[in-house]
């Protein structure tokens, strides 16, 4: 049965792998070879499908990708732990994996919304009139919390978007940090059932 779980881990590792792999070549224009069709071919039905079935967008980030991932490495943790570690299933094993489900989330909202802040800083820093796609996609994806901030926090500066981005970016680091530890704490005690 350990052997099984490990071919079965291994499959599901390198299935994940080549859809990371598939999603950061979908960001560039890449010239038609035989690595990418075959990749396509392998990737794609399980991408559309999830595209397709649950459309996650925020802003123009499509998120959708994202969630084939977390199913895999749900999949994968549930063979490690079920089939190699010989671990029972239990409603403590249900809520850790519901917990590694909201963690998975809160760290990618942290990660979109710290990138975000992170290059519209930069960008307003060296090219503050710069108005690329990607730009303005991050501005209108910031522009709620952006406009929470000016109604309650009024700052009187010249550069007051990049108080603003800072402010975000701290808040956003002290949130991930707290919802972590939160998250951890409570794995520890769902170990306990």
């Amino acid at each position: 049965m350990v052997f099984l779980g490990q071919l079965l881990s291994a499959f599901i590792r390198i299935y994940m792998l080549l859809l990371t792999l598939r999603i950061f070549l979908s960001w560039f224009r890449l010239p038609d070879n035989s690595f990418t069709d075959i990749l396509g071919r392998l990737t794609d039905p399980i991408l559309n499908t999830f595209k397709r079935v649950c459309p996650l967008q925020i802003g123009f980030f499509d998120l959708s990708p994202l969630i084939p991932l977390l199913l895999f490495s749900l999949c994968d943790s549930m063979v490690t732990t079920l089939l190699i570690n010989g671990r029972s299933f239990s409603l403590g094993y249900i809520v850790e994996i519901i917990l590694y489900i909201v963690q998975f989330f809160i760290n990618i909202f942290s990660f979109i919304i710290a990138l975000s802040a992170i290059i519209l800083l930069i960008v307003d820093i060296f090219m503050p009139y710069n108005f690329m796609p990607i730009v303005t996609m991050m501005k209108s994806f910031l522009s709620p919390v952006i406009r929470w901030l000016q109604r309650h926090i009024w700052i009187k500066h010249r550069h007051y978007m990049r108080i603003y981005y800072i402010m975000i970016l701290v808040v956003t680091a002290i949130f991930s940090t707290l919802a972590g530890w939160g998250i951890n704490i409570l794995l520890i005690l769902s170990r306990k059932f």
